[in-house]
C-alpha cells in the first residue's frame, strides 16, 4: 500500500472553491498516492479555475547496519544491535518479534528473529536475523576428540547416534536445543576412551536443532542437527 499524499491551499477569487484532481479526487488533499505527477485543477464560485501538479516521488529504501553476536548455549546470551539506518526519515520505531521496541536486543537463545522498523512517514521495512550457535573449537589438549550425529538429516520419530571419539575417557554433558533455545534433551554421560556410539530418540517435531557437548572443563563442541 502506497502512502503518499499532497494537499492544496486555495486563496482570492471567489469562495467556494471544487478541486478536481487528475487521479479523480476531489478534496483539497488526497492520500494513499503511488509516485508519480498529479495534476489539480481549482474553480471558484464564479468559474475561474486555475490549474497546477505535483511530484510524489518514490521513498528511499531504509538500510541498516548490525551486529550480531551467537548464543552459547545453555546461556541466552546472543545480541543483535542496529549500528546504523539509512533511507527514509528519522526518527524512527523498532519492534522485534520478542516484543521489544528498542534498537537493540539481547540475552537471545538461538533462533530467527525479525525486526519492523517504521520511519517518521509509516514506512516499514522488514529484516530478518538468525542467532546461530556459537562454535567454541575444544583445546590442544584434546586432539584426538571428535563426535557427529548421524544419521543427518534424521527422520522424525526416528532413532539417533552421537558417535564420540576421544582419546581417553572423560565425562561430559549433552544438551539439545530447538531453535528457540529451549532445553529438549540434557544427559550427562562418562564417554570412554576410543570410540562410543551413543543412541537416542529424535524429537517429535521436524526442524534445526543444535546440539552441545560439554566436559567438566567447561570445554564444548556444538553442531547443527537437521530434524525431517
Amino acid at each position: 500500500m502506497f502512502n503518499g499524499s499532497a494537499s492544496v491551499i486555495a486563496n482570492g477569487g471567489t469562495e467556494p472553491y471544487s478541486y478536481w484532481w487528475s487521479n479523480f479526487q476531489t478534496q483539497p488533499t488526497i492520500n494513499n498516492l503511488s509516485p508519480g505527477e498529479y495534476s489539480l485543477t481549482v474553480t471558484d464560485a464564479n468559474n475561474c479555475s486555475a490549474i497546477g501538479s505535483v511530484t510524489i516521488n518514490e521513498a528511499s529504501l531504509i538500510q541498516i547496519n548490525f551486529e550480531l553476536t551467537n548464543a552459547h548455549p545453555p546461556v541466552a546470551d546472543g545480541a543483535i544491535s542496529i549500528t546504523q539506518i539509512t533511507g527514509g526519515t528519522s526518527p524512527y520505531s523498532f519492534l522485534w518479534n520478542t516484543g521489544d521496541t528498542t534498537q537493540s536486543v539481547e540475552k537471545l537463545p538461538p533462533g530467527n528473529y525479525t525486526l519492523t522498523l517504521t520511519n517518521a512517514n509509516g514506512c516499514e521495512q522488514l529484516f530478518c536475523f538468525t542467532i546461530d550457535i556459537q562454535t567454541t573449537t575444544l583445546v590442544p589438549s584434546l586432539p584426538n576428540t571428535e563426535s557427529f550425529i548421524f544419521p543427518n538429516p534424521t527422520e522424525v520419530s526416528g532413532m539417533a547416534y552421537l558417535h564420540f571419539h576421544s582419546a581417553g575417557s572423560q565425562p561430559w554433558e549433552l544438551y539439545i536445543f530447538d531453535v528457540r533455545g529451549k532445553v529438549i534433551l540434557h544427559k550427562k554421560q562418562n564417554f570412554r576412551g576410543g570410540s562410543t556410539i551413543y543412541p537416542f530418540d529424535t524429537p517429535a517435531f521436524s526442524g534445526f536443532y543444535f546440539i552441545l557437548l560439554e566436559n567438566d572443563r567447561g570445554l564444548q563442541k556444538t553442531f547443527k542437527w537437521l530434524v525431517l
